[in-house]
């Protein structure tokens, strides 16, 4: 059973038994979910376990699925009976998952990164449920008894080290991970292991065979080629008929910018300086700007981030970033989890103590992001309205997706000595129509500073005369400003 009480490890012979006492199936291992309990699947869940799981509808009854942007469905998306399984998303919906939200019949768990297990944790708060089961992915044990998260941390340890019930479905081929990732046999109450069977071109080539368009199975082999392994499309090779090669490349990383990118990225090589501790967010553009040469020419960059994004290790392979000037984990690249990066970028991570995971309730709270002096996150936006204001949850009436990790590192921003947002977006109007907003000249970074410190005295100043019972000072209008001298 899980727990957060640090107590000393097995020795090496007794973690070795345990391990083999609670070595078993994926049937057996789902009996432990019992009517009424929820169960946590993070982003990239294992592979056995949710469809051994689906195979005991008729026996559970009330069970909520609580999902992270999920990639494929053994079921309960699709079943109009919503007694059994109830579907509810916790932070990312995803482009895959979506419809369900369209169509009224799934839950949403707002909330940030940062607080995401502060109510897990609070004692007084009786109200709170702790998830009752997670089902996770984690290497094989290590020397000392200890299993990683593998690159796709996210919240999976910080959910074992609280539900009360945790199955984890052992990987042999996850890629090995540094930082504080680790997680002890002792921890985990069933162990599935997962063996898959090889995969080569050989077997690829057969799979495509079985796609019936011809412009679809093309595109299946052109993406082969690209990839450094086939064996990355091994998880997926019975389902090609329906799903896209286009979104395949988008969710390897592999997908090509779209073209009003490219001047974006252009801009935001005039905003980012040597030294600069960067983030960026998912989606489009953003994950794009690296692989657009918006960093191109800058050193000694930092990284620390929620996500990856396509040619982030390359950018530390070519010199741009080695986290010299970083005020916090100096000569280290920090992240929740690599997912968004390309799969050249995690052959260089696999094995690399250059990049490091933590829980994303440390790497995006406010007390850490404080502690960077310069600090930049690089988001994406869906539209502005006519006041400056910015979203990146709805357009247009409808909700595209929900907040994620960018009003954690927005919020402190106040707090840091000379952070910098960039929210990056084209502007499409209803018809899809679109193009790249006008924007004023670059101004140098001491005039930025100037412009900031006026916008705050005159904010300042506006609050003591509110408070003392003044009128606020109205803006002048164009015969008050000819007037002026």
């Amino acid at each position: 059973m899980a727990s957060t009480t640090q107590t000393a490890p097995p020795a090496e012979h007794e973690w070795q038994q345990l391990y083999r006492q609670r070595l078993t199936t994926s049937a057996e291992a789902v009996k432990a979910v019992k009517p009424g309990d929820t169960v946590v699947f993070s982003i990239f869940p294992p592979l056995t376990l949710p469809p051994a799981l689906f195979a005991r509808r008729d026996d559970l009854r009330d069970v909520t699925i609580r999902l992270l942007a999920p990639a494929s469905d053994p079921g309960w998306l699709r079943m109009s009976d919503e007694s059994t399984f109830n579907v509810a998303f916790e932070l990312y919906i995803g482009d895959f998952a979506r419809f369900v939200t369209d169509e009224r019949r799934g839950s949403y768990l707002p909330n940030l990164f940062s607080l995401g297990m502060k109510a897990y944790d609070d004692e007084r708060r009786t109200d709170v449920h702790t998830p009752d089961v997670i089902f996770c992915s984690v290497s094989p044990p290590n020397r000392a008894g200890f299993c990683h998260f593998g690159v796709h941390n996210w919240v999976q340890r910080s959910y074992a080290r609280r539900c009360p019930t945790v199955i984890a479905e052992v990987n042999p081929n996850l890629q090995q991970v540094f930082g504080d990732v680790y997680i002890h046999v002792s921890e985990i109450d069933h162990f599935v292991e997962f063996n898959p069977p090889p995969f080569g071109r050989a077997d690829f080539d057969r799979a495509v065979e079985t796609v019936p368009d011809p412009a679809r199975r093309e595109g299946w082999r052109t993406l082969a080629d690209e990839l450094p392994d086939v064996r990355l499309l091994g998880a997926i090779a019975g389902v090609l008929a329906a799903v896209s090669p286009d979104d395949a490349r988008r969710l390897l990383g592999l997908a090509e910018p779209p073209p009003e990118a490219g001047p974006i990225a252009k801009h935001l090589h005039e905003l980012i300086y040597d030294g600069d501790t960067i983030q960026i967010g998912t989606g489009e553009p953003s994950r794009g700007m690296a692989r657009l040469g918006a960093f191109d020419g800058r050193k000694h960059l930092g990284i620390h981030t929620e996500l990856g994004w396509p040619g982030l290790a390359r950018m530390w392979r070519d010199g741009i970033v080695d986290g010299s000037r970083k005020e916090l984990h100096t000569d280290r690249s920090v992240a929740a989890a690599w997912t968004g990066c390309d799969p050249n970028d995690l052959d260089i991570i696999d094995g690399n103590p250059h990049f490091e995971l933590y829980d994303p309730e440390y790497v995006l709270h406010p007390r850490t992001l404080t502690k960077f002096d310069t600090f930049v996150a690089i988001n994406n936006a869906i539209s502005v309205d006519l006041l400056g204001q910015i979203t990146a949850e709805s357009v247009f009436g409808g909700t595209h997706d929900q907040r994620h990790g960018r009003p954690a590192r927005d919020a402190p921003r106040r707090r840091l000595r000379a952070a910098r947002t960039r929210c990056h977006a084209a502007a499409f109007d209803r018809d899809g129509r679109g193009g790249i907003p006008h924007r004023p000249a670059a101004r140098d970074r001491h005039a930025c500073h100037r412009a900031a410190l006026l916008r705050r005295l005159r904010h300042n100043r506006v609050r003591r005369r509110t408070a003392m019972g003044q009128e606020p000072p109205r803006a002048r209008g164009r015969a008050d400003c000819r007037r002026a001298p």
